[in-house]
């Protein structure tokens, strides 16, 4: 993949992410400089963060990846509003 230019493997990567069962996340963006790869964006759980920088890595082994992705868990979202 590293014959191919930055932005054309950055949106390969973007859509593995959001294609692969572990991560299945469509916001997460991704840059590429040279032999670097930073990765970011909000999950929802840890291991969907260490998912997606596995995911990467199988994709670019050749690449040091920054992970940039921040761990935001869903809350409870408490009580349903009655509207009358």
């Amino acid at each position: 993949m590293s014959e191919q230019p930055d932005a054309y493997t950055a949106a390969h990567v973007q859509e593995a992410l959001a294609r692969d069962g572990r991560v299945g996340e469509l916001g997460i963006g991704v840059d590429i400089s040279d032999h670097l790869v930073t990765v970011q964006g909000i999950v929802s759980t840890e291991e969907r963060r260490a998912a997606i920088e596995q995911v990467v890595g199988e994709l670019l082994p050749d690449h040091e990846i920054r992970n940039r992705i921040v761990v935001e868990p869903i809350g409870d979202a408490g009580e349903a509003e009655v509207i009358s």
